[in-house]
């Protein structure tokens, strides 16, 4: 349990309000008075209702935790709070927590983690008669913004101009036909997963990508082994981590884990009694399976996802089937073209399994345990500090900085799935190393606006895309050798400053 997701999309722009973040206050307002109207609403009741949201809005993310917080080394601490039902009723005498979680607790549930109990306190703070109108005023703008895109083509329309006027993207009008695909892929996930894999992946392909991960997990037990900073007892637990690694690749091997033939959707009824008929159902599954005991098997992302992750609380690298195809991966491609993108992927994704935000704090079973010691994290550190000093000094926007320490994890990755693809690559006869940093320089090809860009500084942990093709390949000397970079050349970077972890 925690903090609902805000308006301004970060905590911190309540307290300290950025460009970007009036940019998209001021986007915000316009379109929920839009909404407000098309909901029968006068101008002045619509003008009441915006300040009352965003007045309590502003208050609860007064207690909240922000982007800045949320990306640091001791949030996973900080966020895992056990409590009982007992103890939260304790903690929560006003604000109706424990109706809100009476499903669960009527099935037996009696665990529950509260990732921000300052937020809480909070909200049991604010739920006073005094503040009726504003949770009044938040629950219609949570019921406005979560079906205008389903009532008509008018709604539709404001929901799309708004969206994307926060950071100056010109939003596409979606045909219909993709409209209805989100729709279906986001109630039933797996379902569609099913569809989409039976159309456009193959068990060729599930096994070659399996194999590239394999490789990748014998390049890190080799380094693992020959680390010459790590201390034997760190390193015998990061053997353990790396051999006991669940890969999850393209689709589960059991669909049978993922079953909708109980769904029923009401007779009569249009687009949102359809939605809420099938939101009530998978409500009900979330308790069922909150009771039982952990399936280690079942897939947390959809299939016809194109995204790759790390997840720590159960030691697996997740490479969905919607990632293997395009400038990601072609099945007939090159081995270059195919290390060069996917295979740096999947090397960046172990990285996490070790890194300072994530991986060193969940142990081979995904449990939240340190396994460092304090020598091994402070040698990890003085590396990774290095690499966060270079990326801050780059200047992205006039007088707008990448945020060094904010996008470490992501970039400390990124050097450790190009080293691990590099150090495949030596054993492989006649590599054609300018095909492997090409195929990676066009994974990160993006057109953006300036708006745009100054909005991801502040929320991605990523660094921005030119800088993820760039700066990773300035640091590995094969790059100089496949391109003749020399010094003078605007790529060239002096060994001595070049950036390494693992």
């Amino acid at each position: 349990m925690g903090p609902p997701s805000f308006s301004l999309s970060d905590a911190d722009e309540y307290k300290s309000i950025t460009d970007v973040g009036q940019r998209k206050k001021d986007a915000e307002e316009v379109m929920f008075k839009k909404l407000l109207a098309r909901a029968g609403y006068s101008e002045e009741e619509a003008a009441g209702l915006w300040e009352a949201f965003f007045a309590l809005e502003t208050e609860i993310a007064q207690a909240s935790i922000g982007n800045a917080e949320g990306a640091s080394a001791d949030i996973r601490d900080k966020a895992y709070n056990p409590k009982s039902a007992a103890e939260l009723a304790e903690l929560s005498p006003d604000f109706p927590l424990m109706e809100i979680l009476k499903p669960y607790t009527d099935g037996g549930v009696d665990r529950f983690i509260l990732t921000e109990p300052e937020w809480l306190a909070k909200m049991n703070e604010l739920y006073t008669e005094e503040n009726v109108e504003g949770f009044k005023a938040w629950l219609i703008y949570q019921t406005l913004t979560g079906t205008a895109g389903m009532l008509d083509q008018e709604c539709l329309d404001i929901m799309t101009e708004y969206s994307g006027a926060a950071v100056g993207n010109a939003q596409m009008e979606l045909p219909t036909e993709q409209l209805a695909y989100e729709m279906c892929s986001a109630l039933f996930d797996m379902a569609i997963g099913k569809l989409y894999v039976e159309s456009y992946v193959t068990e060729e392909t599930k096994r070659d990508v399996t194999e590239l991960v394999n490789d990748a997990v014998a390049v890190y037990r080799q380094r693992l082994e020959e680390n010459e900073w790590l201390g034997d007892e760190t390193k015998e637990r990061a053997l353990e981590k790396l051999d006991t690694l669940k890969v999850r690749v393209a689709y589960p091997d059991d669909w049978s884990l993922y079953d909708y033939s109980d769904y029923a959707l009401p007779e009569d009824g249009g687009i949102i009694d359809d939605i809420l008929a099938v939101r009530e159902k998978a409500q009900s599954k979330k308790v069922d399976r909150a009771k039982a005991e952990i399936d280690k098997d079942l897939w947390m992302t959809a299939p016809q996802t194109v995204n790759a992750f790390y997840q720590p609380t159960d030691n697996s690298i997740n490479i969905p089937a919607g990632i293997l195809g395009g400038d990601f991966y072609d099945p007939n491609g090159t081995v270059e073209q195919q290390m060069g993108s996917l295979g740096i992927i999947i090397g960046h994704e172990i990285t996490h399994g070790f890194d300072s935000n994530m991986g060193s704090l969940y142990d081979k079973d995904g449990n939240l345990s340190n396994w460092w010691t304090e020598e091994d994290r402070a040698a990890f550190k003085e590396r990774t500090d290095k690499v966060g000093a270079y990326y801050a000094g780059i200047e992205v926007l006039p007088g707008k900085y990448v945020n060094g320490e904010y996008t470490i994890g992501e970039t400390v990755a990124d050097l450790g799935g190009m080293s691990c693809m590099l150090e495949l690559a030596k054993g492989i006869d006649g590599f054609d190393y300018q095909t492997f940093f090409e195929s990676w320089a066009k994974v990160w090809k993006l057109q953006e606006s300036e708006e745009t860009a100054e909005y991801m500084l502040q929320i991605d942990t990523h660094a921005p895309g030119y800088l993820r093709a760039n700066v990773n390949v300035q640091q590995f000397q094969e790059f100089y050798d496949a391109f003749g970079v020399e010094e003078g050349d605007g790529m060239y970077l002096a060994p001595e400053e070049r950036l390494s972890v693992w």
